[in-house]
């Protein structure tokens, strides 16, 4: 037979109602923490989806489209955004005149369409939109469109495109190196007129790209000279110079001694603007008779180049020769332009008038040429009267002399007292010993060889009719040039 303990039976029995109190509260518990996770997984589930769902048709954050800030803004709002931002845009030119301004209603500067916007929407990575809140993006896609005719009119109504004192490009300069004894070719200075058509396409081109300047001090978009340092007209012209500056020309006579040398050649070198290159004739004269005709010569030389004898030489020097100016001039051009060494002597005059005013002599003189037995009156360089003359008897001593004189005075009747004799026109020139132009009517016959034995006391007889015409154009002051 069982025996049966009650209280035994109790306590297994709480235990298995204890148990089944546990079990239901563990469900109860799971049931809430399921519930919850479901509420959670709901609302990621649906700020996901939403997420999803406006990034669809807005930009993340933090993105810029051409420079301006479209975050959180659908496709219209950015492309109205970016288009309000674009109306204020400037873009600034660098300028001599200062910084100058092209604005964009200037150019009617607008964006073409807003088909890129919808692209970069379509291309965002929105199913992964919770991973791009932070990142940040950078876009220049809209493509923006100018008026040309809009853009023409406001370049040319910029201030540099009309200087007020307008500079031309230059083109190169060829510039003497005494260190290298050759010509440098330096760079000309750029101008300051614009070329129109590469600056307005370089605006153009900044405000398309959203640019802020355009810096036209750095000279690009000036007009570039018509020539640069490569060009070969003046490379040619360089080695002209080269050639002869690189001549060297020693003058030696006895222990007088002159050498010249390119550091003076480069003096006397000329390039015209079209790179001509010549010898300054000008200066190599000056040359000559300040540094070879004082150096070797008596004196300075100055040459007649009368239309009735021909050359007639003057030096203010009392020695026996003189250095032939004109002569050594077109020498030393010759050597030059040789590009050589030279050794040379000068060329010397030994026949010639002394006088210290041979620079009187111009346009206008008298030439008595006792050789020929002829005066001729010049005047402006052309003979205006010429005639047949009777001068000074050598056979007696009486033989005019030689030199430079001036007309002192004209006038006719006159009778000279220390001969009793009367002319009708008298043209003294020198007034010591009575020396002038005259009729002498009691001659039968002028010019040949009647001076030599038959001749004057020293003035100049003339035919009545020639004296008469040479009285009508002569003057006081006229320069007389008496030589053989």
């Amino acid at each position: 037979m069982e025996t049966q303990n009650p209280a035994l039976e109790e306590q297994t029995a709480e235990r298995k109602r204890r148990s089944r109190r546990s079990a239901k509260a563990k469900r109860r518990r799971r049931n809430r923490r399921l519930g919850v996770l479901g509420v959670l997984s709901l609302l990621v589930l649906g700020t996901y989806l939403g997420g999803r769902f406006f990034f669809q048709g807005h930009f993340f954050p933090n993105t810029k489209i051409n420079g301006v800030d479209c975050g959180l803004k659908n496709q219209e709002d950015a492309f109205q955004t970016v288009s309000d931002y674009l109306s204020t845009y400037k873009l600034t030119v660098h300028s001599e005149d200062g910084d100058l301004t092209v604005g964009a209603k200037d150019v009617e500067l607008s964006y073409k369409n807003s088909d890129d916007l919808d692209r970069l929407l379509k291309g965002q990575d929105y199913d992964r939109w919770f991973m791009n809140l932070n990142s940040v993006y950078t876009y220049q896609v809209m493509e923006t469109k100018v008026d040309d005719k809009a853009l023409t009119r406001a370049v040319q109504s910029l201030k540099c495109m009309n200087p007020s004192t307008p500079r031309v490009s230059a083109n190169p300069t060829l510039v003497y190196n005494e260190e290298t004894g050759v010509y440098d070719v330096k760079a000309g200075e750029i101008g300051n007129i614009v070329d129109e058509i590469p600056f307005t396409e370089a605006v153009k081109t900044a405000m398309l790209n959203g640019d802020k300047e355009v810096d036209l001090l750095s000279k690009q978009f000036y007009l570039p000279s018509e020539l640069n340092e490569s060009s070969e007209v003046v490379q040619k012209a360089k080695s002209t110079a080269d050639k002869y500056v690189k001549s060297v020309i020693k003058y030696q006579d006895g222990d007088t001694q002159e050498k010249i040398t390119g550091k003076q050649i480069h003096k006397f070198v000329k390039i015209s603007n079209e790179y001509e290159v010549s010898i300054d004739e000008d200066a190599v004269k000056k040359y000559v008779k300040k540094n070879i005709a004082k150096k070797f010569g008596a004196g300075d030389l100055t040459v007649i180049d009368s239309p009735g004898s021909g050359k007639i030489y003057v030096s203010d020097g009392d020695g026996d020769r003189v250095v032939n100016v004109p002569n050594e001039e077109k020498d030393l051009v010759k050597n030059i332009k040789s590009g050589k060494k030279t050794t040379r002597k000068p060329d010397y005059v030994t026949d010639f008038l002394y006088s210290s005013r041979g620079d009187i002599v111009q346009d206008d003189y008298i030439d008595i040429n006792l050789s020929r037995q002829r005066v001729y009156v010049v005047i402006d360089d052309k003979i205006r009267v010429q005639s047949d003359c009777v001068t000074g008897n050598v056979s007696t001593g009486h033989a005019t002399s030689t030199g430079i004189y001036k007309i002192a005075y004209k006038t006719t009747n006159h009778t000279m007292v220390k001969y009793n004799s009367f002319v009708y026109y008298w043209m003294p020139y020198e007034t010591t010993y009575g020396i002038g132009l005259h009729d002498a009517t009691w001659r039968g016959s002028f010019g040949g060889s009647i001076y030599r034995y038959n001749g004057s006391h020293g003035c100049i007889n003339l035919p009545l009719t020639y004296a008469r015409r040479i009285y009508q154009i002569v003057y006081a002051g006229m320069p007389v040039v008496v030589h053989y």
